[in-house]
């Protein structure tokens, strides 16, 4: 059996241990999405919504620090 060599990492910022934690935020973020969407479908009182939309909000409010888009007041 050959041994592959692995992967390459995909690159996106000078410092590899940036992209390692936007890996690890972004892998988090889809767990809360995916508890959340889970809890929304027990809820009795939520009647099924528009899923695209509410994916667009999440991810919306999940990039809005990175993008520099977070209200002033929000600041520490």
């Amino acid at each position: 059996m050959t041994e592959q060599a692995p992967t390459p990492e995909q690159v996106f910022f000078a410092d590899p241990a940036m992209d390692r934690m936007m890996g690890m935020i972004m892998a988090l973020a889809a767990e809360v999405f995916v508890l959340r969407s889970r809890v929304r479908q027990l809820d009795p009182d939520q009647t099924g919504g528009d899923e695209a939309a509410d994916v667009d909000a999440f991810v919306r409010h999940l990039l809005q620090p990175a993008l520099g888009e977070r209200p002033a007041a929000d600041r520490p």
